[in-house]
């Protein structure tokens, strides 16, 4: 599902309503008919890979930082990467980060964020305008993997260009905090 709007349109809020990083001040945001808040914090934090615009990378290895404090096989660790579009080899899981990671490039920081969610093989993945450091060529190299993904989450991806919404079955248009139209994707590339 693509989310669309202006910037300040309110994408990014109704992300984190959609994952519980925000308590709704008014209404009630429901799991397949369950209230969110029923869910233990702990299952809802397995059940989601949240990624947003900014990058967060610790001081560490490509590997700590894609454990985040848990254990996974190595193959799993290098598939994360690969479906990121980085490098999927043991050297570069070694390599280390400085605080930051400053010493990656912004599209690399943001893949290791795309990595760092989809290592836990989310049940719902949660993209918040996650392309725009990317070049065209990773933008769809990524969009593919995640369309073949075996373990076939439910995505929302949030953007404010449209060129983001091809890999979409459906399109939530937001305006001024509103959702203003809930269209199938072919009507917004027309």
């Amino acid at each position: 599902i693509g989310v669309i709007g202006l910037t300040g349109s309110g994408k990014s809020t109704l992300l984190k309503l959609i994952n519980n990083l925000l308590d709704a001040k008014e209404g009630i945001v429901l799991i397949n008919e369950e209230d969110i808040h029923s869910f233990n914090k702990e299952d809802l934090l397995n059940k989601f890979g949240f990624v947003d615009q900014s990058t967060s990378v610790l001081k560490g290895t490509i590997k700590s930082n894609l454990e985040m404090g848990k254990s996974y096989e190595i193959n799993d660790l290098l598939e994360s990467l690969r479906l990121s579009g980085l490098e999927p080899t043991e050297d570069f899981l070694n390599k280390e980060l400085v605080k930051g990671g400053l010493n990656l490039s912004g599209g690399q920081r943001q893949r290791l964020n795309i990595a760092r969610a989809l290592i836990k093989k989310p049940q719902v993945l949660v993209l918040d305008d996650v392309f725009a450091s990317l070049d065209n060529q990773t933008q769809q190299l990524i969009k593919n993997n995640l369309l073949n993904l075996e373990f076939k989450p439910i995505i929302f991806v949030a953007s404010s260009t449209i060129n983001s919404m091809d890999f979409v079955d459906k399109v939530l248009v937001i305006h001024q905090g509103k959702i203003e139209n809930f269209i199938d994707k072919e009507s917004v590339l027309e």
